[in-house]
């Protein structure tokens, strides 16, 4: 029994390809690019495959620009950060600068990344006391520690240092990075 996820046995079958790019995109949305290495990987030619990508294309099946604006809202609201997004978008095959996934992602989220940023860091540490009172050396560095990690936290989740950086001022203004 012949399964669509191994190599073909048919590579100039541009039927066969066709049903092959259907069940691809009816699972999920994809890219261009996406479904072309997919194909290729499936064994297809080069030339099915781009004349199955051309016609997926062409019968609005698949649709970067409706892919790029699903992509954004998924990461954007599970928190993720224009610079990871816009990674993972290249990875898919779409190129796009941080400022426009940024401006996207607000868009699409209605929330600026850096509320976003800033809600991250009260979810994931709870209130920080971040004011100086005078405390002896070991709290200080307690203090620093948990600021390294807490910016460490979001640069990990795909914000821009200057975002980062700018959460933490929001939570203690004139704090140095």
């Amino acid at each position: 029994m012949s399964s669509f996820r191994t190599k073909t046995d048919s590579p100039h079958d541009p039927d066969k390809a066709y049903v092959v790019a259907l069940r691809r995109v009816g699972r999920r949305e994809s890219s261009a690019r996406e479904l072309q290495d997919y194909l290729s990987q499936r064994g297809f030619s080069e030339q099915i495959v781009a004349f199955t990508v051309k016609r997926m294309v062409a019968e609005r099946l698949v649709d970067d620009a409706r892919f790029t604006r699903m992509l954004i809202r998924q990461e954007a609201s599970m928190g993720r950060g224009a610079v990871r997004i816009r990674l993972k978008l290249k990875q898919k095959g779409v190129d796009l600068g941080v400022s426009e996934v940024r401006s996207e992602a607000e868009e699409l989220t209605g929330v600026p990344e850096l509320e976003m940023a800033k809600d991250l860091l009260a979810r994931k540490f709870g209130s920080l006391q971040l004011e100086d009172s005078g405390e002896a050396r070991k709290e200080y560095e307690e203090r620093r520690a948990i600021l390294a990690r807490a910016y460490q936290y979001l640069i990990r989740r795909g914000f821009s240092h200057e975002v980062a950086r700018k959460a933490l001022e929001a939570l203690k203004p004139g704090l140095k990075s």
